[in-house]
């Protein structure tokens, strides 16, 4: 939301095929299309109209997520009145002092897979100067990033079936660095691919049910690869696929010509778990199965074990030498007799 949104917010989405960015004036809002928008960033919005109040919140609760980024003269009023629609905390005022990012949630779902490990010297943005959140009795607040003095940088809210992520900060030069920050890249794209519920990386084939939020979508939809094409059904708890995806690829989602998602299907990994199973699961696993057998004995040629136990005891040797000895003795009982 800005005529002339931040370079670093074009930079990341304009060129990228599976985003459509669209940037719009508060002073010409076309709210059908606002309140069809998964993923939606007011950068740097003045003072938020009772209309434009509303229209977020009925996006959010189709599902959508919004992020705000203020700038250093906000009209707090109208802030405020957005906080108490959506029972957020609020903006207090402008703390023009550097302060230090010190705590990142990692276990939060934007970072999940984004670090192999966290160093604890971890470089955070400079800060140069932020807002103070205030508060709200009821508001629950998961602080995805969080000053030295515990207060909030980046807090997440949950609404209905959506998310309000404030910043307090925002992307001008004059607040810090964040926009230019390797931090900046994982949190908007992840904030933005969780929009509308997060999407699996891949889902197992066999799978008849796919959890994809639809109600910003109509029928009729569209999963096709080169091979293959068919038209899911959509439920309330997503997409119905049945069986129709026998073979592991990639496969578009579409309305139309558009492409509103990819999604992948694998083939499903149980068949390859590699799980030890203690002896007691064993045995009773084995419990009624004539074709399977439990080695309990330690041996050190489990060869040999094997080969005895498939062939049983091999006695043909013992039989010649009782052979021999009994015509050795049959010779001397017919010389003496």
């Amino acid at each position: 939301f800005n005529e002339y949104p931040h370079k670093s917010i074009e930079k990341l989405f304009k060129n990228d095929e599976y985003y459509d960015l669209k940037k719009q004036n508060t002073k010409q809002i076309n709210y059908s299309n606002l309140e069809k928008s998964q993923f939606i960033i007011l950068d740097g919005i003045n003072q938020l109209s009772s209309g434009l109040q509303q229209s977020l919140k009925n996006a959010i609760k189709k599902g959508s997520s919004v992020i705000i980024f203020p700038n250093d003269d906000i009209d707090l009023l109208s802030y405020n009145q957005f906080s108490q629609l959506m029972n957020i905390d609020s903006y207090d005022y402008l703390t023009k002092e550097k302060h230090k990012i010190k705590y990142l949630d990692k276990n939060h779902s934007l970072f999940e897979g984004v670090f192999e490990r966290i160093d604890e010297r971890m470089n955070f943005p400079e800060i140069n100067q932020f807002y103070e959140f205030k508060k709200k009795s009821k508001a629950s607040a998961i602080s995805i990033l969080s000053f030295e003095n515990n207060k909030g940088f980046l807090n997440e809210y949950n609404f209905s079936k959506g998310k309000i992520y404030l910043s307090s900060i925002g992307l001008d030069k004059s607040f810090g660095n964040f926009c230019q920050h390797a931090l900046f890249v994982p949190i908007m794209y992840n904030i933005s691919s969780h929009a509308g519920g997060k999407q699996d990386l891949f889902y197992s084939i066999g799978q008849e049910n796919i959890p994809f939020i639809t109600s910003n979508y109509s029928a009729p939809l569209k999963i096709s690869n080169i091979n293959n094409e068919f038209i899911p059904e959509i439920s309330s708890n997503g997409l119905w696929i049945s069986d129709q995806i026998s073979k592991a690829d990639n496969y578009e989602l579409k309305k139309d010509n558009n492409t509103l998602a990819y999604i992948s299907f694998n083939y499903d990994r149980k068949e390859s778990d590699v799980s030890i199973l203690k002896k007691d699961k064993i045995k009773k696993i084995l419990k009624n199965r004539d074709n399977a057998f439990l080695i309990e004995n330690e041996t050190e040629n489990l060869r040999e074990y094997l080969k005895e136990f498939n062939n049983g005891i091999p006695l043909w040797f013992n039989c010649i030498i009782f052979s021999l000895f009994f015509l050795f003795l049959e010779t001397i009982l017919i010389r003496i007799l």
